[in-house]
């Protein structure tokens, strides 16, 4: 029973949580909340299992692009790199 009495108390925060948040937020940040969310759902609901890793690895670039810039040899990507391949080899190491 203490298992029950726990997931009903992270619901009810989690709940009170985004009242609190959806109390905050102006009519335009709602909006665009909104319009986020659905195109999200359009994205999700266009992805078919024959499809699946294609949309996986367009989104995986498109996230690298925006995170280390869309050159493929720009020093950001390269220092980002290193600093992976170096921290491997720390961890590895150790």
């Amino acid at each position: 029973m203490s298992f029950a009495k726990n997931l009903v108390a992270f619901v009810v925060v989690l709940g009170g949580l985004g009242a609190g948040i959806d109390f905050l937020l102006s009519a335009t940040q709602k909006l665009k909340i909104k319009d986020w969310l659905l195109a999200k759902w359009v994205e999700f609901d266009d992805m078919k299992l024959s499809n699946f890793s294609e949309k996986e690895a367009m989104y995986f670039v498109e996230l690298s692009d925006r995170l280390f810039g869309a050159r493929l040899l720009s020093s950001c990507r390269l220092l980002t790199c290193l600093a992976i391949v170096l921290s491997v080899y720390l961890v590895d190491s150790g």
